[in-house]
């Protein structure tokens, strides 16, 4: 087989054989930059995004501030690009057009700033229902060469079967586990920090102090095993978990 650009049969099947999380992202973000983009991300599904049940492992070198707007279900839900993958396993370019067609150029802008303005995403059907989606993306624009861009969705292509093997393994028990049930008092916490107000606006609200608000804040860092209170709150929230 020739392979397309950069990409070479060893780190492919490194990838393919890959357990550690860290290990698998970082090799992941290598082959994504031998095709040009220095962006990937993705996702683990349970089933179809738009089912209520969905539990999601997501992965990639996503920009921190653009960490919890990437973690929104919602935008996921709406996204056009999404959308179509969970409708075809055929490989999908996308850029800016793409958001205009579907009525959602503002989408589009609020994306693109962080790197997510073109690109390439593709679906690939695991066992039990379960779905691996990946892209790369690119503030640039995708060649106009059809050669060329038919060897970056080929690449892509390879990147994604290789990944999607090791996925599921890696993935396996964050996607079975049940998320550690909250208190009263920590649930709340995290309805208004996913209303965007501050520990000291979250005080005043629930009548307590904001170091109270820090360590309801911290136990449930802990319970959702992330590290910031933003990735939390998407996460229960996701989960259903916050009413």
């Amino acid at each position: 087989m020739i392979l397309p650009l950069d990409l070479d049969a060893a780190s492919l099947l490194e990838l393919g054989g890959t357990f550690d999380a860290g290990e698998y992202q970082r090799r992941l973000v290598r082959l994504a930059n031998c095709l040009g983009f220095p962006l990937i991300s993705g996702a683990v599904l349970t089933t179809d995004i738009r089912d209520p049940s969905v539990k999601i492992q997501s992965f990639g070198n996503t920009p921190p501030d653009y960490e919890a707007a990437a973690l929104d279900i919602d935008m996921a839900r709406a996204d056009p690009v999404m959308n179509h993958l969970m409708a075809s396993r055929a490989p999908m370019t996308y850029n800016r057009k793409v958001y205009h067609d579907a009525g959602l150029d503002m989408m589009w802008e609020h994306q693109a700033p962080y790197g997510y303005a073109n690109g390439v995403a593709l679906k690939v059907p695991l066992s039990a229902g379960r779905s691996f989606v990946v892209g790369v993306d690119t503030g640039d624009e995708l060649p106009k060469d059809e050669q060329r861009l038919g060897e970056i969705v080929t690449g892509v292509q390879l990147i994604a079967f290789n990944a999607s093997v090791a996925a599921e393994g890696i993935f396996h028990a964050h996607l079975q586990a049940e998320l550690p049930r909250l208190t009263p008092k920590e649930r709340s916490v995290m309805q208004w920090t996913l209303a965007g107000k501050t520990a000291w606006e979250i005080g005043r609200i629930l009548s307590m102090s904001e170091n109270t608000v820090r360590y309801h804040t911290a136990n449930v860092l802990k319970k959702a095993n992330v590290s910031t209170k933003q990735q939390a709150a998407l996460k229960y929230s996701n989960a259903g978990l916050l009413g």
